[in-house]
This record gives C-alpha cells, sequence and structure tokens, in this order.
C-alpha cells in the first residue's frame, strides 16, 4: 500500500471515531414497556427487553438505552416489524456464525424496517456460514440510518459488513460501514462492504421488485468493493415476476477501492470515488448524499450524520385517489428527524390555481380525506412533514385528480412515462408500442436538436413507467442531404419472438427539385442492464424519386413512403409494407427477410391509390391486407406464406364496393384472426367482418355483416381482448348535417354481435384516423378527439357498473397538435399527446386506470389429497387490475367438519400460522377439519377478496 493511501487511511480513522460519536447519548432514565404498535411502540432498556424482539417479531421496537452485548447472546430470528434505533448503540456484538444468513436477525423481512441504529465494535467468527453480516443476513425491508463497525473474520463467501443479500423490494439507504473483513483462506471469495448480493425479484406489498441502495458508505481497508453489480434474479416458486434490469438500483454509494472497472457503464450500480486524497471527485460524489441526514464539513473528510432531532425529510410517497366525490390521499413517512411527528400540513389548488390549507382530518396517521371541492374540477395536492423542529420539502400528487361523483371515473397513471422536447420539428413522431419477450415496452420517437439535425431515438420501459434504457438510433444532417422523414406513419416497431427490435423509418435526401426517399430498418437486441446492440442497418424497400414542383409531391407535402408498418413472424423474420404516391395512385410495396441483412422486395399494388393498409402475423406467414381505391373500392389481401421467399400470392378481393371502403385485420388468438372494415355506400354504411385461419392461410367462411348503421361511418378502429371478443368503434356522421356520434359494439368470438353504445355526440371535424380502441379484459376502452382544428379535447369511454363513463383526459395543452393514440399489449391504456409547449414541441405518454378493484382471470381451483402429510396446492389464474396491485395475499384457513358459510372466524375458522404461500402441507392439528384459503388484492381503489374450501375434510 502506498504511503498517500496510508495517510489517508490514518485520516479515515479519526473521522470514524468521531463519526460514531456524533450523536449524543440520551440522559434521561429509560423505562421498558409498550403495547408493541406504531403508537406505542415497545422501550428496549435492557438486554432482557432486547429478548421480546424474538417473541413479538412483529411488533414495534425503539431502543430506551445503549445496550452493552458483552456476555450476551441475543436469540437468532427474524424481525417482521420495526426496530428504532432512536440514535443509540448496540456495542459489543459478538457471535461464531456456522449456517447461512447469520447476524444480529436472520431476515429483515418484507415491510420490515431498521433505523437510527448504530453497531459499535461487531465481532464475527465465520466458520462455513454463508451470508454473515452484522445486521442481517438478508434484507428484503428497510434499513435506514445504520453505523456499524467492527471486525469479521471469515472462511467463506459472501461476508459483508453491513447486510448479506439485498434482495426483492429492499431499501438501504443513508449508512456507514467501517467494519474490517479477514479472510482466514484464500479459497473463498465475494466479499463486499454493505451487501454481497444485490438481487431482483419477488415484489411485495406494492413493490417492483427492484432493490434500492443510496447515500451509503463503506470506509474499511481491505480493497473490497461496497456492492457486487446488480443481478435481476428472481424465485418462482415465490410468486415472483422477472424484475428488470434498473438503473436506479445505486446512487451515491462509495468505498475505498481505486478500480475503475467498478464503475458500471450506463447504471452506475458500482459507483465509487477513486481515491479519498482526490477532493474534487469525493465532492462530486457527496453531493448525491442526502442533506437531510449528512453533515458535509470539509469537502476532503467524510460526512458526518446529523444530530438529532432535526426537521423531518420529505414523505416518501403520495397517492391520492377519488372516491365517490371524496379525495382520499395517502403518505408514506420519511425520517422524521429524530422527533415524534405532530402531523402534516395539507393544501390543494385547483390545475393552475392559488394553493389553499386544507384542514380536513387525518382519518389514521398517514391519511387523509379532502371535501366540499368544486365537483368536476381537477386538483393537485401537496403534502409535508411537521415535528417540533420544522418541516419539511413539500411533495405533490403526481397527476391531478378530479373531485365530485366519480361513478364512471377513468383515473390517469402516475406522471408522464415519455416526455420529450422535440424542438424544430414540424411533425413529431412516436411510433407504435412494442413487447420485449420479457415484458418491458419499447417505443421509438423522432426527435431534433438546436441546429436542426434531426435523431430516432428508443425508449425501453415497463406499464408502470420505469425507464430501462433510452438513447439514439440514428442521427441525421440538418440539411436536406440526408433527414429523417416526418409525419404520421413513417415510424414503426417491431419485435421478433427471440427479443430482436426492428425500427422501420423513411430518409429524404433533396437534390435540386429531385426528392428521394427510401425506408431503412435499423435492428437492434436490447439486454437488461446494457446498451442496444445495433445488428444492421439496411434499405428494406428500393428508394423512389420525385419531382417536388408536381402536384402529387404538392412542395415537399406527399413525397415519398407513407403509411409504414413492421412486422414479425413467429421464425423471427420482418416484413415491412408501405405505400408510395406516384401520379394520382399510391402503389403498395412489400418486402420480407430471408435472413439477417437481406431484403426481397414485391410490388402488390401499382394500379390505384391504396390505403387502410394493415399487416399481421401468423404461423406460417405473414398477411397484409389494403383498400384499393377508385370508382369501385376494393378490399384486397395478399399472403407471404413463408418469409423470406419472394412469393407473394396474387392479391384476393374481400369486398368490393362502390364508394369507400375502410378496414383493419386484427388478431383475435394465436390461430385466429379477422378482417373488419366499413363500406360507405351511397345510400347506406355497413359494417362487415371476415375470419381467417392463420395456419392454413385461408378464410373459413364469407364474411358477414355487423351492423348497417344509418348515419356514414367516417373512421373505424377494431381490437380483440384475450378471449376472442372484437371491440368495435367508429365515428357516425349524421347523413344532412355535421352531427358526429362515437358508437361502441363488441362482437363474441362466434361472431354474436352486442348492443351498440353512444359515447358521444359533437358538431365539427372528423375523428378519422384519431379514433382508437382496446378491449381491456372485455371491456371495451375508446379514445378520439373532438374538433381537432379548434381546441382538440381528447376523450376516454370505458364500460363501468354504471354504464358507459365518458372523461375528457385532464392536462393536455389547448394548443396540441397532432394526437396519437396506442395500448399496451397488456391492456393499460396508453394516450400520446404531441403538442406545443411555447415554441417548442412536446411528446408525452401517460396511462389511464380504469378505476376499480381487481378482478381474478380465473376462478381458484384446490388440487391434492385430503389426508394428513399430504400437500394441498392452491391453482388460480392471474389478478386483472387498471391501476397497479399494492398487495397480494394468500392466507390458509382451518375450519369446523360441519363448516358451512364464509371463511372467517364467526364461522368457526381460524387462520393457520404461517399458511401465506400456494401450497399447504395438512398437519395432524388439521385431521377432521375443512381447508380453506383466501386470496386477496389491493390496488388503490379497493381489495378483492376470493375463497374456496374443500369438500371434504382431512382424514
Amino acid at each position: 500500500m502506498s504511503r498517500k493511501a496510508l495517510q489517508i487511511l490514518s485520516v479515515i480513522a479519526a473521522l470514524i471515531a468521531s463519526t460514531f460519536s456524533s450523536i449524543p447519548a440520551t440522559a434521561a432514565a429509560c423505562s421498558s414497556g409498550g403495547t408493541g404498535t406504531a403508537g406505542d411502540p415497545y422501550v428496549i432498556c435492557s438486554t432482557t427487553d432486547f429478548n421480546e424482539i424474538s417473541g413479538h417479531p412483529a411488533w414495534h421496537f425503539k431502543l430506551g438505552a445503549n445496550l452493552d452485548f458483552t456476555g450476551y447472546n441475543p436469540p437468532s430470528t427474524n424481525l417482521n416489524g420495526e426496530l428504532d434505533g432512536n440514535g443509540k448503540t448496540i456495542s459489543n456484538f459478538s457471535r461464531t456464525i456456522t449456517d447461512a444468513y447469520g447476524g444480529l436477525f436472520h431476515y429483515i423481512n418484507y415491510g420490515a424496517y431498521v433505523h437510527d441504529l448504530k453497531l459499535e465494535n461487531v465481532k464475527l467468527e465465520v466458520v462455513g456460514g454463508s451470508y454473515a453480516a452484522p445486521l442481517a443476513g438478508i434484507l428484503w425491508g428497510r434499513a435506514e440510518r445504520i453505523q456499524v463497525s467492527g471486525t469479521i473474520n471469515s472462511d467463506a463467501n459472501y461476508s459483508t459488513g453491513l447486510v448479506g443479500i439485498t434482495w426483492g423490494d429492499a431499501t438501504l439507504k443513508d449508512s456507514i460501514s467501517t467494519v474490517v473483513i479477514n479472510r482466514t483462506t484464500n479459497t473463498y471469495t465475494y466479499i463486499f462492504g454493505l451487501s454481497a448480493l444485490l438481487w431482483g425479484g419477488d415484489p411485495q406489498q406494492g413493490g417492483d421488485g427492484i432493490p434500492q441502495v443510496s447515500n451509503s458508505l463503506y470506509m474499511a481497508p481491505g480493497n473490497h468493493w461496497a456492492l457486487p453489480k446488480y443481478v435481476p434474479w428472481y424465485d418462482p416458486n415465490q410468486g415472483g415476476m422477472p424484475p428488470y434490469t434498473s438503473c436506479d438500483v445505486v446512487t451515491g454509494v462509495y468505498a475505498l477501492v481505486d478500480d475503475d472497472d467498478q464503475t458500471d457503464s450506463g447504471c452506475g450500480v458500482r459507483s465509487h470515488f477513486d481515491a479519498l486524497g482526490m477532493a474534487t471527485s469525493q465532492t462530486a460524489g457527496f453531493t448525491t448524499f442526502s442533506t437531510d441526514v449528512w453533515n458535509f464539513g470539509d469537502p476532503k473528510t467524510l460526512p458526518f450524520l446529523k444530530q438529532f432531532p432535526q426537521a423531518p425529510s420529505t414523505p416518501r410517497g403520495l397517492s391520492v385517489v377519488n372516491n365517490d366525490g371524496t379525495l382520499l390521499g395517502q403518505v408514506v413517512p420519511g425520517f422524521d428527524g429524530g422527533g415524534p411527528l405532530t402531523g402534516y400540513d395539507v393544501e390543494v389548488r385547483q390545475v393552475g390555481g392559488t394553493w389553499h390549507t386544507y384542514t380536513g382530518q387525518f382519518l389514521e396517521p398517514t391519511r387523509f380525506s379532502a371535501y366540499s371541492l368544486t365537483s368536476g374540477a381537477y386538483y393537485e395536492v401537496r403534502v409535508r412533514a411537521v415535528n417540533a423542529y420544522g418541516v419539511s420539502d413539500w411533495i405533490s400528487n403526481a397527476q391531478p385528480v378530479m373531485a365530485g361523483d366519480n361513478s364512471n371515473e377513468l383515473q390517469t397513471g402516475n406522471g408522464s412515462i415519455l416526455s420529450v422536447v422535440t424542438g424544430l420539428l414540424t411533425d413529431p413522431q412516436l411510433s407504435n408500442i412494442a413487447t420485449l419477450p420479457n415484458g418491458l415496452k419499447a417505443v421509438a420517437f423522432t426527435d431534433a436538436w438546436a441546429n436542426g439535425t434531426s435523431i430516432l431515438g428508443v425508449k425501453v420501459f415497463n406499464s408502470a413507467g420505469r425507464i430501462f434504457y433510452q438513447g439514439n438510433i440514428g442521427v441525421f444532417t440538418s440539411s436536406d442531404s440526408e433527414k429523417i422523414t416526418n409525419g404520421d406513419g413513417r415510424l414503426s416497431v417491431a419485435v421478433s419472438p427471440k427479443g430482436v427490435v426492428a425500427v422501420a423509418y423513411v430518409v429524404k435526401t433533396t437534390a435540386g427539385n429531385n426528392v428521394t426517399t427510401s425506408v431503412k430498418v435499423r435492428e437492434f437486441t436490447y439486454r437488461s442492464g446494457s446498451d442496444l446492440s445495433v445488428l444492421d442497418v439496411e434499405n428494406a424497400l428500393p428508394a423512389r424519386t420525385i419531382d417536388k414542383t408536381s402536384s402529387v409531391c404538392n412542395q415537399d407535402a406527399n413525397c415519398g413512403f407513407n403509411n409504414l408498418q413492421i412486422a414479425s413472424d413467429v421464425a423471427g423474420n420482418f416484413t415491412v409494407v408501405a405505400t408510395y404516391p406516384a401520379g394520382t395512385a399510391r402503389n403498395l410495396v412489400a418486402c420480407s427477410q430471408l435472413r439477417f441483412g437481406n431484403w426481397i422486395t414485391a410490388s402488390l399494388e401499382a394500379q390505384a391509390a391504396v390505403d387502410s393498409i394493415s399487416l399481421i402475423a401468423g404461423k406460417a406467414g405473414v398477411i397484409v391486407g389494403w383498400v384499393n381505391r377508385s370508382a369501385t373500392s376494393d378490399a384486397k389481401f395478399s399472403l407471404l406464406k413463408k418469409s423470406g421467399t419472394s412469393t407473394w400470392t396474387p392479391s384476393v378481393a374481400i369486398d368490393s364496393q362502390a364508394g369507400t371502403v375502410n378496414g383493419k385485420w386484427v388478431r383475435r388468438s394465436a390461430g385466429n384472426a379477422s378482417f373488419v372494415w366499413a363500406v360507405n355506400g351511397l345510400t347506406s354504411d355497413a359494417i362487415k367482418v371476415l375470419d381467417f385461419d392463420l395456419a392454413k392461410l385461408k378464410s373459413p367462411k364469407p364474411a358477414v355483416v355487423i351492423t348497417s348503421p344509418t348515419g356514414i361511418v367516417r373512421s373505424l378502429s377494431a381490437s380483440s381482448s384475450q378471449q376472442g371478443e372484437l371491440s368495435l368503434a367508429w365515428d357516425e356522421k349524421a347523413r344532412a348535417s355535421d352531427e358526429h356520434t362515437i358508437k361502441t359494439l363488441t362482437v363474441s368470438n362466434a361472431n354474436v354481435v352486442g348492443a351498440i353504445a353512444t359515447l358521444g355526440s359533437f358538431t365539427g371535424a372528423d375523428a378519422k384516423d384519431l379514433l382508437n380502441i382496446s378491449s381491456v379484459s372485455g371491456t371495451p376502452v375508446t379514445t378520439w378527439v373532438r374538433d381537432l382544428a379548434d381546441d382538440s379535447q381528447v376523450y376516454v369511454a370505458a364500460a363501468n357498473s354504471s354504464g358507459i363513463g365518458v372523461r375528457l383526459l385532464p392536462g393536455i395543452s389547448s394548443t396540441l397538435m397532432n394526437p396519437r393514440f396506442d395500448f399496451l399489449p397488456t391492456g393499460d391504456l396508453m394516450y400520446i399527446a404531441l403538442g406545443n409547449s411555447d415554441s417548442k414541441k412536446f411528446i408525452e405518454l401517460n396511462k389511464i386506470l380504469l378505476g376499480k378493484a381487481p378482478e381474478i382471470a380465473a376462478a381458484p381451483v384446490l388440487e391434492g389429497e385430503s389426508k394428513v402429510g399430504k400437500v394441498i396446492s392452491l391453482r388460480t389464474g392471474n389478478w386483472i387490475s387498471y391501476a397497479p396491485i399494492l398487495k397480494t395475499t394468500i392466507q390458509w384457513w382451518r375450519c369446523p367438519a360441519n363448516f358451512a358459510g364464509q371463511l372467517d372466524q364467526s364461522y368457526g375458522c381460524v387462520p393457520i400460522p404461517g399458511g401465506t404461500k400456494q401450497t399447504y402441507k395438512a398437519a395432524k392439528a388439521d385431521k377432521g377439519k375443512i381447508l380453506g384459503v383466501t386470496l386477496d388484492a389491493t390496488n388503490l381503489f379497493g381489495k378483492t377478496s376470493r375463497s374456496i374450501s374443500l369438500n371434504a375434510s382431512i382424514g
């Protein structure tokens, strides 16, 4: 070790001693006892009192005095409740660890909370025991403001200076470890300062299954990193879901290690400063620390915990919902400053108005209500915490919430998922949303820099709005020599079954009056935690050139490819289609990919104007549908029976009508699709459907008329639910006026037609190309824009228990331009707004939530033999929820042999301790009893329970 490093370590030693003496001991006498509730925690004054934790692991405990563990071996237990260290010290804790997950606690479970605790002079001897750590073997809950010093002598893997594994929804923040870790053998590795493993998975109690570590230090010699690289591991046996790599797993975590390889590019998962002697990097690093917890002195020194008590920190979360006219809010408490919170300040205001203090009643310590507000108005709410020493900063709700009757309310989600200032672009673009095999979503967009250079960007995110990747995949010059073409229909995304993402776009070049456009495809792969890996860029369609002074080109307006779409078949081959204006016709062209980088082109329609194109991939190939417009309009399709060949079947006419036709292909199941179209006749209109077998690539029966509207069908949208139902929506214009109505209709998978519902009416511009519909678990959800040229009001409608609810979406600019809509494949409705903000454009993608409690997709089923010693399994479908599910629980019950009723204690049933998993092994105590199980799911709008019991008693 260098002389400079030794000098640095000597400074650290002095600083450590100062750090651990920064919180003075309380002189008041300690009085033990309490009921163990949050409002009356059990106060620990002695080692005898500390034993109460093993007997009541779910209680709330608080240290009332410093404890010396010399000669005392505390019981090995889990913590399910709270341990408030109260700034006190537990000193001289020592233990020999021979098995896994050893420390002061085995597990700090989901929902458990340890904070403001000092562990001084810890001594651990690890003999074959893995994941040994002073505080706990596994951290699933929260550990905040923990200081640890001492020594570990270890002959095993995964020994660490604070917690063994940081897992799932765990939070570790504002903590320091100076524990010296000595290896007693060179055989074992994986020694880290703060945590030996950083695992994501198994989200619980509303979490996302992604751990968070922040504002923490490992300050001990030994060349150990503070943390390992984050791993998105999960256990499917525990009911977990695959977590996603996140770039904000770790922020502001530092160690002494001088190793550039410790920094993980893109996510900073192994963030550190290079060496303590480099004051500049230290200062920059420490600015990421929480200023309400740490004192910053000389920038060359370590930060110290502030002296408590002090003003509280900002609450960690705020949610506000409309509950039958009353706004209900809830906050998640932050650090109380070391002194008890005396309450919260609540202020409300109408959007854009003045804040007013609200003096309503808190229903519980962290829940409040606000009433007597203007019905139908949207409100913002902000909250701050208060104690005797000051107030915190404000926290506001992410989205305005409507007050008043909300029986038909559609709730907006939590903030903007995608927000991009697009600078100089005339027509900013946003592609469709595509789903990757790991459940993430990909969306492409165009943007511009101040110098006019245009870019093509991609964002990868999940349905909760967490961004996992964002970056550019194409840059184009500011001159006409090469620039990305803007406008609706010229940007499309598809994903292959193996996760290859393809973005199709149009590039334009100009030479004199000649405008040349070409369709390009950029293929890439996204791996969790990494950058995009670009595979290739290819010209998918031949370049086309047109004179921009011609009437067809209309001075740059329609000079090239548009109506662009791309799709992947089951083999991973991509197909792209587009139309091109030539003379008075818009020709339809298509290409497919035989193998990577090899595109084969075909012209499918070259004789007349072409529009209403749609593309759908089946097991045996790809279908392209379109409408050929002339005096008689023809709806047609063509097949590519095996991607990678140039053999497109000749076009086949689906329907031929005098007047106009517009339609769309819709996948109804893995093996079936339908073409849905509207015929605008001279005196009457009709909406029709033709079913199609995707395996055999043929129609099993003729087309049928779904409905015959009395007015003119100006636009038509269609989608399918998971059950194969068709959801239709259309803008129907009166034949003798400009009166419009938006209507919807559901058609079963047997093409049995339901009742038509009217969603809204208006006078003015058509809703053509702005109407969109999706079916969320059988509930049609429709969006449309009214009077686009005037005030651009965006509406959303969905069915609920009270009928059809229609709402004007809040928060959309009155100068909105070119709105577009899309739906996540999981069913969550997204609206996409493209509009003006001063002189710039913006793109915003938000989520709409249907305001109701979760539903279960299938009735629960119990499987297994009703005998002692046999395992009984619970099988159930997934929960369906339009809002994020905050909590799910399973509880097994033991009921009398003559049980007939509900699974609760009023019918003689008792909950089985520990019976909270999908399987349960019948015990001797169950003999002669009836077993049952209850499933609960809770979201912002309520809780739903489903129960089932065995038909026979346990034998």
